[in-house]
């Protein structure tokens, strides 16, 4: 890429076998509902290796339809990480939900088991659901936290929005794949531009329950029900039933379905998985080697249970030792056509969320983070300029 050329903090790469995919598309008689969701829910299996997929239009409804699924309402408290996007919490609470926030490593931005055993500590809950985050495409702890929920009988609902290709090494050392639900009941996904593939806007949530699988298929789709062994109203005679235009609504759903063009353009990419994931890696390894020297500046805390797929490349900067305040550094940078952006301010610190508690390592993480470009556009040159700039 050209040094001159502005860097973003992320960004997708789009390339002729993805615009053929979509071109395809655009030429065929199904431009959404069409044979393509199927078949991009079916790759995204593969690579996660869960038994079910079900796509969406973007990540926050992915989350929407997780939370349907399980009964998610005003009886539940959904217990999550404050250093998280806003949509986890909101969906939760359009739904009536409760919302509690625990804290985390204030190094990695990973929760840890006490960040969940402290929420414990403090309160008991009647129904309760956990809903940790991948940060920046790190894997938490899965075996470790998914103990804590046993022992408390909460179930667990992974948000995956940075992670896809990122793998959980498991004590023994064999491997989970994130996305194959071994420790939850179900995995959330967004494929925005700026993630690791993209459908332009698009989500997804993987599973290994049928029922919930069904369950997600009905919300998704307004809660239209074409099964007739489950309507109420009418029923099959003895020859079947014929009227294939009849159908039921049982629930509330939304329309939450995926376009074929999304999809052309989502299955293109996630071909492509291996290939970005071991650029992005590469990319990271030489931020990392480049950060070893400095006192001020460091990467985020590394995990060993964590084969990442890194979506964003965090650094933790000691502004106060730099003289520097961080909208000033980040002013400077774009001066120099150089992105950056800031993941998360903590959502217990927002008007709609505030309350009274203090989470230091959530407030400790944010004072300190900056994302710095990440993207398979980008050339070790670029990342080495990046660095030089900061400095």
């Amino acid at each position: 890429m050209n040094k001159k050329a502005f860097l973003h903090y992320g960004q997708q790469k789009i390339e002729q076998d993805d615009i053929d995919s979509v071109t395809k598309v655009l030429r065929s008689d199904f431009l959404t509902t069409g044979p393509l969701v199927k078949k991009f829910e079916d790759k995204l299996c593969d690579i996660t290796k869960s038994k079910y997929s079900v796509v969406c239009s973007n990540g926050s409804t992915a989350l929407v339809l997780a939370y349907l699924s399980l009964g998610i309402d005003k009886n539940t408290t959904c217990i999550m990480p404050s250093l998280t996007f806003a949509a986890a919490a909101n969906a939760a609470r359009v739904l009536g939900a409760k919302v509690v926030f625990c804290d985390n490593c204030p190094d990695s931005g990973l929760v840890r088991p006490i960040d969940l055993i402290n929420v414990f500590k403090k309160k008991k809950f009647k129904k309760a659901f956990f809903i940790p985050v991948h940060l920046n495409g790190q894997s938490i702890d899965l075996e470790s936290l998914s103990e804590i929920c046993l022992k408390y009988n909460i179930k667990m609902i992974e948000d995956a929005s940075h992670a896809l290709g990122t793998k959980f090494i498991k004590s023994d050392g064999t491997i989970s794949h994130i996305g194959s639900c071994e420790y939850s009941e179900m995995t959330t996904f967004s494929f925005h531009p700026v993630k690791t593939i993209t459908m332009g806007e698009g989500g997804a949530v993987t599973t290994n329950n049928k029922k919930i699988y069904d369950k997600l298929l009905l919300f998704r789709n307004n809660g239209i029900m074409r099964s007739p062994d489950l309507f109420k109203e009418r029923k099959p005679d003895n020859k079947g039933f014929k009227d294939s235009s009849y159908y039921e609504i049982h629930e509330n759903g939304f329309n939450f379905r995926a376009s074929d063009i999304n999809c052309a353009l989502g299955l293109s990419q996630i071909k492509k998985l291996t290939k970005i994931a071991k650029k992005r890696k590469k990319l990271a390894s030489i931020y990392d080697n480049l950060l070893l020297d400095e006192s001020w500046l460091k990467a985020i805390k590394k995990l060993p249970f964590s084969d990442t797929v890194f979506h964003l490349y965090v650094v933790l900067i000691n502004f106060e030792k730099k003289k520097i305040q961080r909208p000033e550094l980040i002013h400077k940078l774009r001066e120099n056509n150089i992105g950056t952006m800031v993941h998360y301010i903590p959502l217990h610190l927002q008007p709609i969320f505030k309350g009274k508690n203090k989470l230091e390592g959530a407030e400790k993480y944010y004072n300190q983070c900056l994302s710095l470009p990440l993207h398979t556009n980008m050339r070790a040159s670029d990342v080495k300029h990046v660095f030089m700039k900061l400095k």
